[in-house]
């Protein structure tokens, strides 16, 4: 009777050995038969848009799509562009801003890198301040000081234009400072400089543990984010743009179907993002709607951001929007691509061991 027991026992813990160690030897041996596309990927700082990026990378979604992708380091976003020009990145995940910069540097229709895939809805930019007393008049903003970032920066230009909206002249009605370092702003305002403190949407958890009040929020019309290429690119290799798009698209599924703490347990914060607000940020990235239906880029969207930047003169002429797009891959990814939620999708352990079907 011992006997019996002692070898069934021995049975199982054979099976248990043999079983799964064959089913993951032959995931590994099918892995290294496969064929990738390598995209090398540019991008600087960590920012919340680009959740649907992270998600794929975490979630192995580019595998998924036969894709590694390959990450190149860079400072700011003209770095990014300028990798991508010469010819050392091929993907570029930059502010929509950042490419309309780039573009009109040129005055050349028809050239240059073009956005693809949009990464987000649009966020919002707010204006935090020492005392608990909320802007709910913009008129009560004049004769003020607002530390704001660089002139050509994204929230000072659209700071700038919600000022022009609400007739109220920018540098004129309203002093706005923006040549103060990113990392003492808030300090600044701390020690009276400014009456308000502009900020982006991953630096308010900061900005309001640090003892300041939430003033004014504004949210933008057009996608913060957006993936870009080269011309040359999308000819040469449309099959491995494509299945980046897809990842994206993939990405962007998952996170409607799942919980704002559902998506940040799954990615357990992002290198670069304060842990302690990442959960927050999350939170509020899918409350003011940024997280976007799709992938999906139009010309339209990007002739936003050309007028609010031609309005402020930060650019020498504009550029038409459609010249800075190729849709097709968006396109292309929401034709094709279906997701299946995981409870649809589960298999048994045993299915799991039954590897050679």
């Amino acid at each position: 009777m011992k006997r019996s027991k002692f070898l069934f026992l021995a049975a199982l813990v054979a099976l248990a050995a043999t079983g799964p160690g064959s089913y993951y030897t032959y995931k590994l041996l099918r892995e290294a038969g496969k064929k990738y596309e390598t995209v090398r990927l540019a991008e600087s700082r960590p920012e919340i848009c680009k959740l649907p990026h992270y998600l794929a990378v975490k979630k192995s979604l580019y595998r998924e799509q036969n894709v590694k992708v390959i990450k190149v380091e860079c400072l700011d976003d003209k770095e990014a562009l300028n990798v991508l020009e010469n010819g050392k990145a091929d993907v570029a995940l930059v502010r929509s801003s950042s490419l309309v910069y780039k573009r009109t540097s040129s005055l050349r229709e028809g050239t240059g890198p073009v956005a693809f895939a949009s990464l987000d809805r649009g966020i919002s930019y707010h204006l935090v301040a020492r005392e608990d007393k909320p802007l709910s008049d913009m008129q009560f903003i004049k004769n003020k000081t607002v530390i704001a970032g660089p002139q050509d920066s994204m929230e000072t230009v659209f700071f700038e234009n919600m000022l022009r909206d609400a007739g109220i002249g920018a540098y004129e009605a309203v002093t706005i400072i923006t040549n103060i370092p990113e990392e003492i702003r808030m300090g600044a305002l701390k020690a009276g400089a400014g009456h308000y403190l502009l900020v982006e949407e991953r630096d308010l958890p900061a900005a309001l543990a640090r003892g300041f009040y939430p003033a004014k929020s504004f949210r933008a019309d057009f996608p913060a984010f957006v993936c870009v290429t080269t011309r040359e690119f999308a000819r040469d290799r449309p099959e491995a743009l494509q299945k980046f798009t897809n990842a994206i698209y993939m990405a962007q599924i998952w996170l409607r179907y799942h919980t704002p703490g559902e998506t940040a347990a799954a990615l357990e914060g992002v290198a670069g993002i304060d842990r302690k607000f990442f959960p927050g940020l999350v939170t509020r990235y899918y409350e003011q709607g940024c997280l976007p239906e799709t992938p999906e880029l139009q010309g339209k969207n990007m002739a936003v951001v050309v007028k609010m930047l031609d309005r402020a003169r930060e650019i020498p002429m504009p550029v038409s929007g459609d010249d800075l797009v190729a849709g097709q891959f968006a396109d292309n990814s929401v034709k094709t691509v279906k997701y299946i939620p995981e409870d649809k999708d589960k298999k048994t352990f045993l299915q799991k061991l039954k590897f050679w079907e």
